[in-house]
């Protein structure tokens, strides 16, 4: 399972105890064809997107997560510009999450144009 936007989610997770012991499955809440991803709710909405991003490795968009507050602090800087194709993929990500979440115009500027304030 994966998960998505809430608009998109298509399954729930259910917990049940049985016989003593803890039994997990999951609920479809639409129909969910053959082959179709089955996609759950990771909480993003309770989530700030940094913490997201440093449990699952990945962000939903903008909007998609609750507050962060300071979250962009150390990563809204203009000095942390594209790092290049070349670079590390975990500082690439970082500045995907950065661009999408602290300063999102940066993702839009040509490559080699930095943010200037």
């Amino acid at each position: 399972a994966n998960t998505a936007p809430r608009r998109e989610l298509n399954a729930a997770p259910v917990a049940a105890w049985v016989d003593g012991d803890m039994r997990y499955c999951m609920r479809a809440l639409r129909d969910i064809g053959a082959g179709e991803e089955v996609l759950l709710d990771y909480q993003s909405s309770q989530a700030s997107a940094l913490a997201f991003f440093t449990t699952y490795g990945f962000t939903l968009g903008r909007g998609e997560h609750g507050a962060g507050e300071g979250m962009c602090r150390d990563l809204g800087s203009g000095d942390f510009g594209h790092p290049g194709p070349d670079a590390d993929p975990l500082l690439r990500s970082v500045w995907r999450f950065a661009a999408e979440h602290c300063h999102p115009l940066e993702a839009a500027r040509p490559k080699g144009r930095r943010r200037t304030a």
